[in-house]
């Protein structure tokens, strides 16, 4: 004989009627839902959002206080100063005299100044203490017979030597006339040129005459 719990029943039955009520529930908000309570959802979602906008008041802004005016300080007080009164004699007038003088301008005549005698300028010459000497004869030209006659153009220094020295006409050998070159230089002394009264540097032309035969060559 089996032995069946009363109370194990009673709380069995209590638990199926607790998901038999559940069960029901759960359908009928499914139902409520697919017919009706859907759509009042979405028209309560879907009504427009009405903003308003409250006008606040304008906050002014303080503006700083005006600077303090500038006060001027007062002018000083006037005060007028004491008239003098100072009795002065009339002045005296001056008497004024004018003379008048009459000066009788004589004119002088110019000094001219005490005319001075000129001197004649000189031209350079032959030193009358100092006689030149002949320019010795290449031996080379006297070998080959050469004669001629060079013409010599001469710068006169003005201490009397020769600063300067070119031939102005040649002889037609180069050996008589570079032998008259370096004699003129070397040792050929002229009074030198004088413009008032004082020597100056002048050219001269002198002629040197180169001959196998003959008395004095040099002119």
């Amino acid at each position: 004989m089996a032995y069946i719990d009363e109370g194990e029943n009673a709380r069995s039955a209590k638990k199926l009627a607790g998901l038999g009520v559940v069960l029901v529930l759960h359908v009928g908000l499914f139902y409520a839902l697919a017919n009706g309570l859907a759509q009042s959802v979405v028209q309560i979602i879907s009504t427009p959002v009405q903003v308003k906008i409250l006008d606040t008041p304008e906050v002014k802004k303080e503006l700083p206080p005006p600077p303090p005016p500038t006060l001027k300080a007062p002018p000083p007080p006037f005060v007028a100063a004491p008239e003098i009164n100072i009795n002065l004699p009339p002045p005296t007038p001056k008497a004024i005299t004018q003379v008048q003088s009459e000066v009788k301008a004589t004119p002088v005549a110019p000094v001219k100044p005490a005319p001075q005698p000129t001197i004649a300028p000189t031209a350079p010459r032959s030193d009358p203490s100092h006689r030149n000497a002949q320019p010795e004869y290449p031996p080379a030209a006297r070998r080959f017979g050469e004669e001629g006659r060079v013409v010599l153009r001469l710068y006169i220094l003005p201490n009397g030597t020769v600063g300067q020295a070119e031939v102005a006409r040649s002889s037609g050998s180069d050996r008589l006339d570079q032998a008259a070159l370096d004699e003129a230089k070397s040792s050929w002394r002229f009074l030198p040129a004088t413009q008032d009264g004082k020597p100056v540097a002048a050219w001269l032309q002198a002629a040197v005459v180169f001959k196998l035969e003959g008395d004095d060559p040099l002119e």
